[in-house]
């Protein structure tokens, strides 16, 4: 069952393979997580940690914002992923390569959804994304089971971490996450070393 150690591991192999005795590690989201949990696990790989838009609490039990609908199954399929272990999701099949799977109408409407700029990087991106494979999806869940606030209280890593305060979004949203950074920024004046910092993009 993959572990966000494991992905830490993966990082540092890496890291091993390049010849690379540490590094400054930036990362967004699922790689923000991947990033931490490298600096957790591997502190005197990480010179500085700088975190992209990552939960300042854990993840919620039912994190529909997050995954959908499929959030308010998550418990049961993490249950279930633990009790029966990897088999549970199945086998990775062959990699697709068809990359002209997406319709132009489908392509303009993802784009205009996701509020992006419609340019050739953008869409490049896009038809490099790759199918939902049963490892992937264990990483999706390794990281549902992950404690971010307890990794991020233990740092000793330099750490800048950067947030969204979701303008336009709904007002129940910029409200938790107001309330999480408040909540992370009172826990660093109360500790006895000061590594992370906060900042809004």
């Amino acid at each position: 069952m993959i572990t966000m150690e494991d992905a830490a591991g993966w990082v540092k192999e890496y890291m091993d393979e390049q010849g690379w005795e540490s590094a400054t590690i930036i990362g967004h989201s699922l790689g923000g997580a991947i990033g931490l949990s490298t600096a957790s696990f591997h502190p005197d790989r990480v010179d500085k940690l700088v975190l992209l838009d990552i939960e300042f609490a854990r993840i919620e039990r039912f994190p529909v914002s997050m995954f959908g609908t499929t959030g308010y199954f998550l418990p049961i399929i993490s249950g279930l992923h633990r009790l029966f272990g990897p088999r549970f999701l199945g086998q990775d099949g062959e990699k697709k390569t068809d990359t002209n799977v997406k319709s132009e109408e489908k392509m303009v409407s993802l784009i205009s959804s996701l509020e992006l700029i419609d340019d050739a990087f953008i869409r490049k991106a896009i038809l490099s994304m790759q199918e939902a494979s049963p490892s992937g999806i264990g990483l999706l869940l390794a990281l549902y089971r992950y404690h971010m606030p307890k990794a991020l209280k233990g740092l000793s890593t330099p750490t800048l971490v950067l947030y969204g305060n979701r303008e336009g979004k709904a007002s129940r949203i910029q409200r938790r996450i107001s309330r999480q950074v408040s909540n992370y920024q009172n826990q660093q004046l109360h500790s006895n070393h000061s590594l992370v910092g906060t900042m809004p993009i």
